[in-house]
This record gives structure tokens, sequence and C-alpha cells, in this order.
């Protein structure tokens, strides 16, 4: 087994687990996804503060506000990512629409209503686009469906489909670190930055819990070789022409995210483990690790010290008494003798 098809170790798994809640709280995402799928959330939650309310108002989530286009090409790229290994097992609503592996065929019309394929017009072309496709099938009525059904290595939960996944494009990919607040063009700007480089699979912008834009994201190349020539130029591409980026594999971005982790320079690093309830007071789990509390491990020891003296006490106690016990029983005997004595004089 060569050193790219060995499994993680638990920890960098750890890490993709979280970017996997974050990408899910986000509805997959903003690789591609169907419009109305969610209702929008709220720009300031109940536990941000004010300084979150600014960071969200500089942080303006990517749109897909694209100029009208008949392009089959471009229909094309764009139908089948959405039944590829890269997006259908991770995309909960396609997933359940097509049933994985099931391969049900699921109607054209509708993906014509996502975000990403509203700007193709007129249908008519999006149909003849899809007529040509090499990796799907279009019925009568028409409805899709791949001309190779799903692996059914893929279950129909798509959290555990996306760490298969992310374990087999791990050596394809990369992460890429310096690209600002978001705008409404972000998403589509970082696709055009590295399509000149080879073919991409995908782009996925990292974001924070309160979804704004972290300003780094993970893209996927076609194969390890395209990743690896990017990686390799002697002179980067500058974002918007003056920025520079940092680049690296994914698989390093994670080693170097999972030691951080593990470090006490991570803000939520109590007693070598983070906080995971950093609001809660006096609640749950996390306050059982902080300095001075009852259940402290110092704390912990003395009361073991003591129960451990407590018990020796009684132990000497019992054995005191269990000696009591011998010399009482021999006393009667004794008495007994002495009294035969006297009564023999």
């Amino acid at each position: 087994m060569s050193e790219q098809e060995k499994p993680l170790d638990v920890e960098v798994q750890n890490v993709q687990k979280k970017e996997r809640e974050i990408e899910n709280n986000e509805n997959n995402g903003d690789a591609v996804k169907p419009s109305g799928e969610k209702a929008p959330t709220s720009d300031v939650t109940a536990s941000n503060g004010k300084k979150d309310i600014a960071r969200n108002q500089n942080n303006i989530k990517s749109t897909y506000d694209l100029p009208e286009s008949n392009d089959p090409e471009e229909i094309r790229r764009q139908v089948e990512f959405y039944f590829s290994d890269a997006n259908l097992p991770m995309d909960k609503f396609l997933l359940q629409a097509t049933g994985g592996s099931e391969n049900k065929p699921f109607s054209l019309k509708e993906l014509h209503t996502f975000k990403r394929m509203a700007h193709f017009q007129p249908y008519s072309a999006v149909v003849e686009a899809v007529k040509q496709s090499k990796l799907l099938d279009i019925n009568s009525k028409d409805e899709v469906s791949r001309k190779t059904p799903l692996s059914e290595e893929y279950s129909d939960e798509a959290h555990k489909n996306r760490r298969i996944y992310e374990e087999k494009a791990m050596p394809r990919s990369i992460y890429a670190k310096g690209f600002g607040a978001e705008d409404e063009k972000t998403q589509t700007k970082v696709e055009e930055f590295f399509a000149p480089y080879g073919e991409v699979v995908s782009v996925r912008l990292r974001r924070n819990e309160d979804k704004t834009f972290k300003g780094s994201a993970t893209i996927e190349f076609a194969d390890e070789d395209t990743a690896a020539k990017f990686l390799a130029l002697e002179t980067k591409p500058l974002w918007e022409g003056k920025t520079k980026l940092q680049f690296e594999t994914k698989k390093a971005w994670a080693e170097e995210k999972s030691d951080y982790n593990r470090s006490s320079k991570n803000p939520k690093h109590i007693n070598g483990r983070g906080d995971k309830y950093p609001d809660r007071k006096n609640k749950q789990r996390g306050d059982r690790y902080k300095p001075h509390d009852k259940y402290t491990p110092q704390r912990s020891s003395k009361r073991r010290r003591d129960h451990s003296e407590d018990r020796g006490d009684r132990r000497h106690k019992s054995e005191r008494s269990d000696k009591g016990d011998k010399e009482n029983a021999v006393e009667p005997e004794a008495k007994k003798a002495k009294a035969t004595e006297e009564s023999a004089e």
C-alpha cells in the first residue's frame, strides 16, 4: 500500500468531520446547490456580538446571477457534476431523490430550477446538451440518470459518504488561503481562478459556523498530477492580480490543523482538550475540567487518599477488635482453671 493510499489517522479524520459538519450546515457547501432548498438564515445569531455583526456585513454570500447562456459544453459540465461522484453521494437532496445506487431518474425540468442552472436558457438547449452527454442518459420524459450507477459502497447517509469520498479525493485536492472577504461573485471567481491550470472537479469555500466565509477553500482537480503541477509552479497566480495566496496539499493542511487542535495555542485548549461547551455555565462536561472545580484531578486524588485513610483506620479498628475477642474467649478458660486450683487447696 502506497503512502497516499494509507487511511488517515484519527485526528485528521476528526478535522474532516468538523469540516463536513460545517459544510452540511451550509447545505453541502458552495459547490452546487438547488435554489430554495433551505430557507436563508439570519445574518446574526443569538450568541454573536457586535463584532460578528460587522463581520457578517463584510461577508456577502456568493450568488449565481450569471449571464444567460446556451453553451452546450457548459450545460453538460454542470449537469454531469450534479450526478458525479464528487457531488451525488454527499448531496442529501439528490441522493434521496435518485436512491443512490438505485439510479432512479430525476426530472431535468426540476434540475433546471437549481441556482447554477437557471441562467442556461432556453430549456430546449439544456435538453439537447444533456442528450449528447457520455455520462448521462435522458428518457422521453426528460428525466436524467447515470449511465453507470453510483457504487454500492456509498450508503443513503450523506455524511458517511463524504468521508469515503474525501479519502479518495485527498491526493488530488489542495488547500488555498487568503481570498479575503466574500462578495456575490466569490464562488465563481475562485472557480475561474483555477480553471486555466487543469480540469477542476469542485471548489468548496470554507465557512465558519455562522456561515461567514473563512477566506480559504479546498480545490479538487481531476487527477493527482494536475494538483501536483499547480503546486510546483514557480510563479503562482495572484488573487485578483494583487493578492498572494497560500497553497498546500489538502492532506498537509488537515494534518497541520490536527496538530494545532491538540496544541496549547488553540484558544479552546483546556487541560489538554478543547472545551466543547464554552458558553455553558456550570453545566455539562465542559466545566468539569476547569481549575479549582470539585472534579479536578487534584481534588479527586485527595478524596481518594482520604478514603484510603478511612479504610485503613477501619481495618486497624477491626484487627484490634478481633484481638480483643480472642482474649475474651481465652479468659473464661483461665478463670475456670484458677478456680479449680483454689478449690483443690
